[in-house]
């Protein structure tokens, strides 16, 4: 029985990493063809990685990471959306209004509100 096809999730998911590779070539200024090189693949398979057409090897991912100068994640990982960066801006913010418990030389704790790193000297 032949495989099933991939939902629009992992097309979704293709392109984006697609994406990514091709902002990254454009950055260095690589043509397709001398990422390729680099990368120790054929033009027609950057190709398609790029245009979410093919599924690549995570091999040849770290090979393409590699010969941009790009961590993997920075091809692979999530984008983050205004939502997740919400979020993580007020953990972020709550964990520094939060009390930290420390013990004084008697024994007895008390709970300190430390500043934010930036005010800090």
């Amino acid at each position: 029985m032949p495989p099933a096809p991939p939902s629009s999730r992992v097309l979704a998911a293709r392109r984006a990493v697609g994406d990514r590779i091709r902002v990254a070539r454009l950055r260095t200024e690589l043509s397709r063809e001398r990422l390729a090189e680099k990368a120790g693949l054929d033009r027609h398979a950057v190709n398609r990685i790029e245009q979410g057409h093919a599924s690549p090897l995570l091999d040849n991912l770290i090979r393409i990471a590699d010969a941009l100068g790009v961590p993997l994640r920075d091809l692979v990982g999530p984008e983050e959306g205004p939502t997740q960066r919400t979020s993580r801006t007020l953990n972020a913010v709550r964990s520094l209004a939060r009390p930290h418990a420390s013990t004084d030389c008697s024994g007895s704790r008390s709970a300190v509100v430390r500043p934010p790193t930036s005010a800090r000297a």
